[in-house]
């Protein structure tokens, strides 16, 4: 068994040696002080099969955004959040969330105490991430795997709706 020792700025710090509750240190997460079940290439070998860019919806999302026209975006963007497709001239910011890592499927049963507040944080970060974006102009278009693995183009037509709402002049 081997201790992971990945650093993270987000979670819960502990409060040691006089440090202030809510000041920013190290932060250290219970998963951190929890030994793992797998051998480091075992972990390693699960680890990379977890795909952030370049899934399964995204590539059907991609292939109809192609298809109905729509394909001068960006994918990857650099702006908070990382947007999987943005279309930067008319501040659109296309997200291709996870069921999973976004809560929107079932939790785990097993290590809930880890689950919970991880996917908790997940869905915190998502609404920062869209709730910035919007202050600074973007508008934020959140689809799902299964909505895009399921119907892309429908997904494609929502968001070509939106920018041509965007792009439209104003009357």
């Amino acid at each position: 068994m081997s201790l992971t020792h990945n650093k993270c700025s987000l979670g819960l710090a502990l409060n040691l040696n006089g440090i202030k509750p809510f000041q920013r240190v190290r932060t250290i997460l219970v998963w951190e002080l929890m030994p793992d079940v797998f051998d480091k290439t075992t972990r390693s070998r699960i680890m990379s099969k977890i795909r952030s860019k370049n899934t399964k919806a995204e590539i059907a999302l991609k292939e109809a955004l192609i298809r109905n026209g729509l394909g001068n975006f960006e994918m990857h963007y650099g702006i908070m959040g990382r947007p999987d497709f943005a279309y930067v001239k008319e501040k659109v910011a296309v997200f291709c969330d996870s069921m999973f890592w976004h809560g929107k499927k079932n939790i785990p049963q097993t290590n809930r105490d880890y689950w919970v507040p991880k996917l908790e944080r997940n869905i915190a970060r998502d609404k920062v991430v869209t709730k910035t974006l919007r202050k600074e102009g973007w508008r934020v278009v959140r689809l799902y795997e299964n909505q895009a693995l399921r119907d892309p183009d429908r997904c494609a037509r929502k968001i070509g709706k939106i920018l041509k709402l965007v792009s439209s002049p104003e009357t």
